[in-house]
């Protein structure tokens, strides 16, 4: 398991690469496994930022950083899947009911264009949001043993005045 968060980004990006064309396939043109797989990439991208630094803001810089280049990359492959049947909206010949996307707005015009902005747009962002949520989540496990008892109090004695702050505005 130790070699896995020791590979250089190279190797790592082409694991991450197959990785994406696996899902796309598996979802058929869908991005729904590259959105399941943000969670996986969220959860390597912080394991592989704890072993390798010591400052955690730089730690959630990178890991964030490398979600929004994981994400351009889901981004590019729906632009590549979904882009030439925006066209099809367009066409005078086209037969937009055979294509088989379902219904969304009234006409088929309407609902292949939401289809393709779902498809290029939403899901990329949702790949994005669920690697930050899951590396935010691991940083969390990872690093909450290492609160020092000092940082516990001092949060404490914070969460008290809050307390305290909150009960006179309430009782005034």
């Amino acid at each position: 398991m130790n070699r896995l968060f020791q590979l250089k980004w190279t190797p790592a990006a082409v694991l991450y690469l197959v990785g994406v064309l696996v899902s796309v396939d598996a979802g058929m043109g869908m991005p729904f496994c590259c959105i399941g797989l943000g969670f996986l990439v969220g959860w390597y991208l912080a394991r592989r930022e704890l072993r390798h630094a010591n400052d955690f803001s730089r730690m959630l810089r990178r890991a964030t950083r490398t979600a929004v280049v994981t994400s351009l990359f889901t981004f590019l492959m729906m632009a590549v899947i979904w882009g030439p049947r925006v066209g099809m909206a367009f066409g005078p010949r086209a037969n937009l009911p055979s294509v088989g996307l379902p219904a969304i707005l009234r006409g088929a015009h309407e609902g292949l264009i939401i289809w393709a902005l779902v498809m290029v747009i939403i899901s990329p962002l949702l790949q994005l949001i669920t690697t930050v949520f899951a590396s935010q989540l691991t940083f969390l496990r990872c690093l909450s043993p290492y609160v020092t008892a000092a940082q516990k109090a001092k949060m404490s004695e914070l969460t008290a005045y809050r307390l305290k702050v909150l009960g006179a505005r309430t009782t005034a």
